[in-house]
């Protein structure tokens, strides 16, 4: 998808992760500080986090398109190199995502009464949920953080009068 009503499709599209990024990472976050709500958002941060790697590749896809069209500079290669780690990052939110989600909803045994079988993996069914959701926070915050470098640098491609390595570029 190159154009949305005879304009470039990419402004349009990117806006969903824009949003769609930090939530998740906020929905993470609450999931981890409140017990109580992770199973109430456990499915509506799962699919926010797949919609999220379908848009970030809508945004990338559509911003190739459009670096056929636009002058070719340093501040864009910045932009396309940076923006192309949120795809990794998008789907390691959702794996882990999925990860906390699934070991949460597993039932979880009683103990037996003498720590046997049953205690030890309810307990380790719990540590691990607990790791996929301190590993999706962590990486809800660095694509956060990706996300604003990206469109940091996709402002001053936009932007910028000059870039000191290409040509100029005239002023709005």
């Amino acid at each position: 998808m190159s154009t949305v009503f005879g304009l470039p499709a990419h402004p349009f599209l990117v806006h969903f992760p824009i949003l769609s990024i930090p939530i998740v990472t906020l929905l993470v976050a609450v999931r981890a500080v409140v017990p109580s709500k992770r199973r109430v958002l456990g499915l509506p941060t799962a699919v926010l986090a797949a919609l999220t790697v379908v848009s970030v590749q809508l945004a990338v896809s559509s911003g190739d398109a459009l670096e056929h069209h636009v002058p070719r500079s340093t501040l864009l290669e910045r932009h396309t190199q940076l923006a192309d780690g949120l795809r990794p990052l998008s789907i390691l939110v959702l794996v882990l995502v999925l990860g906390a989600v699934a070991f949460e909803r597993r039932p979880v045994r009683e103990p037996d009464g003498e720590g046997g079988p049953a205690a030890r993996g309810s307990l380790w069914t719990r540590r691990l949920g607990a790791a996929f959701a301190v590993a999706a926070l962590l990486t809800g915050v660095a694509a956060t953080a990706r996300l604003v470098q990206v469109g940091h640098a996709g402002a001053k491609a936009t932007w910028s009068k000059v870039d000191m390595h290409s040509r100029q570029r005239p002023g709005p």
